[in-house]
């Protein structure tokens, strides 16, 4: 890839979640001709003792159940009360037609403060694809 702007559409896919113990799905994204796709979540505070897990999932058609991609997850235990912690989790080459990120909090509270999708490599935007307010692209600045 290139530049990652022009080669990736960039979903919102969540705002702030208050601390909990549960799981939050986020919104399913049709990945059909995309090298791949990666979420970034960014946490608010993540109590001592916390969990917060990453888990990639896939479905065929959308009346079909989600299931857990293999290997695909990242997760995180606090060993203190922490703030500001970002979570990745990038699936290249997806074998199913849609994509969504789980994410799983457990044993103690995490806020979650924003979460977004990239789709990487993709040659048609998808209808709800939202570009970016402010950004930039340099070439070999001085």
């Amino acid at each position: 890839m290139k530049n990652l702007l022009p080669n990736a559409e960039i979903f919102r896919q969540g705002g702030a979640v208050a601390g909990g113990v549960t799981t939050v799905d986020l919104p399913e994204i049709e990945v059909k001709g995309a090298a791949g796709v990666a979420w970034l979540v960014s946490t608010a505070t993540q109590a001592t003792t916390g969990v917060c897990q990453l888990v990639a999932q896939g479905r065929d058609a959308q009346a079909d159940s989600w299931a857990d991609l293999s290997g695909a997850s990242v997760s995180h235990t606090s060993d203190g009360a922490e703030t500001g912690n970002l979570y990745g989790l990038e699936v290249r080459a997806p074998k199913h037609r849609y994509l969504r990120c789980s994410i799983r909090r457990t044993v103690a509270n995490t806020a979650i403060e924003s979460a977004v999708a990239l789709m990487l490599d993709m040659p048609n935007a998808p209808i709800a694809a939202v570009e970016p307010e402010f950004f930039n692209t340099v070439l070999s600045p001085a």
